[in-house]
């Protein structure tokens, strides 16, 4: 709420001091927040490209703003208005309402929907910020950050992660698409496309052109945002090791949320984790 009120603030500030322009909207809370975090706590470009994408958002609404009431009050009362100027005030009021709304989105924006026992949607409030499902990690997290603070965030989620290291040799079985394999405790996943399935076991039988995986795997904290993880650990193993690895990545709620099987060839297995233990305690 102090967030909404600073922007509340600034926005009375700038409709004082400069009066937009007769083709613009006037400087929203939304509006105000998105050049804030372009501008100051963001910069991706410079100030000139953002402010003239500013002004074509504000020009653009002002253009449907008035075009959606001329419309409203050609059905209402026969006659259209010629500008924005012309508007009701409890239109203009209500214009403020809605953009106040988007603001207060914006600062607290929903991560996550769920149905709860009535069919509706309900947000959840998270521990950290926006909305998360209560107890267990989002298959998908949506959060804006600086490079920094991505490898900051991913350090911790790996630290808290549950590591375990499957033992022996695994290989991915492949079955007819019409022929389904069998599952079985030894299977740890299965996959289709559309010819075939494949089916990741441990390796039984020596044969031409299977790959030997060794495999390991992380059992996120709940509530965590670990959106980016799999680019990142891949990433960091490339470089170090010079290997590309497969993901398998799945859900089970009563355990936090998201798991991921990670696949890497046998060899480099020891080498492999070597790496992760080191980024779980840096």
């Amino acid at each position: 709420m102090l967030a909404h009120a600073f922007l509340a603030v600034v926005r009375a500030n700038e409709h004082a001091r400069r009066p937009a322009p007769a083709d613009l909207v006037p400087l929203s809370c939304n509006e105000i927040q998105r050049l804030f975090i372009t501008l100051v706590v963001q910069p991706l470009h410079n100030m000139a490209h953002r402010l003239g994408w500013s002004d074509w958002r504000r020009r653009d609404q002002e253009r449907s703003r008035t075009s959606h009431y001329r419309r409203q009050a050609a059905q209402g009362a026969g006659r259209l208005p010629s500008c924005s100027s012309e508007l009701p005030e409890t239109r203009k009021a209500a214009c403020e309402i809605d953009e106040t709304a988007r603001a207060l989105r914006q600062l607290c924006p929903v991560r996550s929907l769920r149905s709860d026992e009535g069919g509706h949607r309900a947000m959840i409030p998270g521990r950290d910020h926006g909305f998360t499902d209560q107890g267990v990690s989002l298959m998908v997290s949506v959060s804006m950050e600086s490079a920094e603070q991505a490898e900051q965030r991913l350090r911790r989620v790996i630290a808290q992660a549950d590591l375990v290291v499957h033992d022996g040799v695994w290989c991915f079985e492949e079955s007819p698409a019409d022929q389904p394999p069998a599952l079985t405790r030894e299977t740890l996943a299965v996959v289709r496309d559309q010819e075939s399935w494949s089916r990741l076991v441990p390796l039984t039988q020596e044969g031409d052109g299977v790959e030997r995986f060794g495999i390991f795997s992380f059992h996120f904290a709940d509530q965590v945002d670990n959106s980016g993880f799999v680019g990142w650990l891949a990433t960091h193993l490339k470089v170090e090791l010079g290997t590309g690895v497969f993901v398998v990545c799945g859900s089970n709620r009563a355990h936090g949320g998201i798991y991921d099987y990670w696949g890497c060839p046998i060899d480099l297995l020891d080498q492999a984790i070597a790496v992760v233990r080191t980024l779980r305690v840096s």
